[in-house]
């Protein structure tokens, strides 16, 4: 399993067993990953300890604030937006995390900056 499923999976196994901490493997790409998240108000914090990301999940009247992670590019089909076409796709609902030339941008960061990229998946 690659470090992104990893990622999406234990988010979502973590918010449908209510927990307020869960734990996964450190690397590069989830902690940028996860560092959007907070700074977007989807996750109430993130530590880096032992080579585990530990992060603390945030819940708003005792349901989670993320309702779902959606991956959209996969190794096999990779999906790619322009700066221009990110408001088209969004359709309004959740952020989505882009990989662009300079790091990884919510979607309203990188229309701001004027970066397309690839569309790694949406927050719900």
């Amino acid at each position: 399993m690659d470090s992104l499923n990893q990622f999406y999976s234990i988010i979502q196994n973590g918010l449908k067993a209510k927990r307020s901490i869960v734990s996964l493997r450190n690397s590069k790409l989830v902690w940028k990953l996860l560092n959007v998240l907070h700074r977007e108000g989807y996750i109430r914090g993130l530590e880096l300890k032992n080579n585990k990301i530990n992060v603390w999940l945030k819940y708003k009247n005792d349901k989670p604030v993320i309702n779902k992670i959606k991956r959209i590019s996969r190794p096999s089909n990779r999906v790619y937006l322009s700066s221009n076409n990110i408001s088209l796709y969004k359709r309004g609902v959740g952020i989505i995390l882009l990989s662009t030339r300079n790091g990884i941008y919510s979607d309203i960061d990188a229309r701001l900056q004027g970066l397309g990229g690839e569309i790694l998946c949406q927050v719900f």
